[in-house]
């Protein structure tokens, strides 16, 4: 039997997650569901389409609900013995990033033709900068295929609570909100771009204006810590890797500039107010500059002694090994001392499903083959990766 269908063993689980794990979740980061009785009407079979700005989000979605959510989950999830037996146990649905995988729609159909419910981050990414950004159109060609009612789960304030690149909580208010938006008839009747067009309307959420319009504030004396690994380009100057953080501070170590987290989600410089989410644009389009400058042969930056597995997509038995990686225009350059060869070419172009897990991984297939790219010092940027590759090879690479 498949094991995502073990639904005895797997209710239990759920069970037990709900006594346990989503009631401290809740305490932690006071999460309140503004319409409690509506979503423990929810039943399958559904689709349910969360915004995705936090690690807890799953937790949160399937938390208010009496039914048990099968959630689509990103394969990196699955790397270790453990990760594949927890997520076993939750009777979820593997998925490589950014690359098209026939079995999940199969399992999907199989799952909705049993009157379960579906869960999809339609961003396919967690949130950088605590808004919803654009979402991937094969999410609303599944909608149209399946016809069944979608549901909306908003959630808001959980970027602020924990935002990607911080491994400090903080604790201010988190909501969530259940909104069907399409039911069966109304998907037969509308095109996939008016779906897609409702979808990005529905899912949109900006946690800065939400902590500003209710004055809320998500408190941390280590607030700007480690946002050098979002925040790879010092927004005055355009030096790369330049920024260092410490508390609720970011300096600039090449031109100096002093940046102070401010506890709803934003920097401040000399009085002015930086927005994340302009900061993410901004960088967006100093990477695109960068790049102009460059010639095919310099290299845009190189880390050292970065943590690098290659192997089978799913294979616990992959090689692991220290070595100093170098992005070019043109290709990815691995310089090891640690096993032969002792360097690796990997021309951008032969590369696939190019995205960032957690904070700072990065993974990449060339063929059938993974490489993943980890760093111990968490100050360093995997993003940097996703933002120039993107430039370079954009069909390589998952949604920014």
């Amino acid at each position: 039997m498949n094991r995502i269908e073990r639904n005895k063993f797997n209710y239990f689980v759920f069970v037990i997650v709900k006594a346990t794990l989503f009631p401290a979740i809740v305490k932690k980061y006071n999460i309140k569901c503004t319409n409690k009785k509506e979503a423990r009407k929810i039943k399958g079979p559904a689709i349910l389409l969360p915004n995705h700005i936090s690690y807890f989000d799953p937790v949160i979605v399937n938390g208010f609900l009496k039914k048990r959510v099968h959630y689509v989950i990103s394969d990196s999830n699955l790397r270790t013995k453990m990760g594949r037996f927890i997520f076993s146990l939750a009777g979820v649905i593997p998925k490589t990033k950014a690359i098209p995988d026939s079995t999940t729609v199969r399992t999907i159909h199989r799952l909705l033709s049993k009157n379960k419910i579906i869960g999809i981050f339609p961003e396919g990414r967690q949130s950088w900068d605590g808004q919803t950004h654009d979402v991937f159109f094969s999410t609303v060609k599944m909608v149209k295929l399946f016809k069944v009612p979608v549901i909306v789960p908003l959630i808001r304030g959980g970027y602020l609570s924990k935002p990607r690149w911080s491994p400090h909580n903080r604790k201010g208010r988190v909501e969530i909100e259940y909104k069907t938006i399409l039911e069966r008839e109304q998907i037969k009747k509308l095109t996939t771009d008016q779906i897609y067009e409702l979808l990005k309307k529905e899912l949109y959420n900006n946690d800065y204006d939400f902590a500003v319009a209710n004055n809320l504030h998500f408190k941390s004396d280590k607030g700007a810590e480690y946002i050098e690994s979002f925040l790879y380009f010092c927004p005055n100057c355009k030096a790369l890797s330049s920024l260092k953080s410490e508390g609720n501070r970011v300096n600039c170590c090449k031109c100096e500039s002093v940046f102070e987290w401010k506890d709803q989600g934003y920097l401040v410089n000399n009085e002015k107010v930086l927005k994340l989410t302009d900061l993410f644009d901004q960088q967006n389009e100093t990477t695109k500059a960068f790049l102009e400058n460059i010639t095919e042969e310099k290299e845009i930056f190189t880390d050292k002694e970065v943590n690098i597995e290659i192997g089978e997509k799913l294979s616990t038995e992959n090689k692991i090994f220290k070595g100093d990686v170098t992005l070019t225009k043109k290709e990815i350059v691995i310089e090891t001392k640690m096993q032969e060869p002792s360097q690796i070419k990997i021309p951008i172009t032969d590369m696939e499903g190019v995205q960032v897990f957690l904070s700072s991984g990065v993974e990449f297939y060339v063929g059938n083959l993974l490489y993943c790219f980890t760093f111990d010092n968490p100050r360093i940027s995997g993003l940097k990766y996703l933002g120039f590759i993107k430039e370079l090879e954009p069909i390589s690479c998952e949604l920014t």
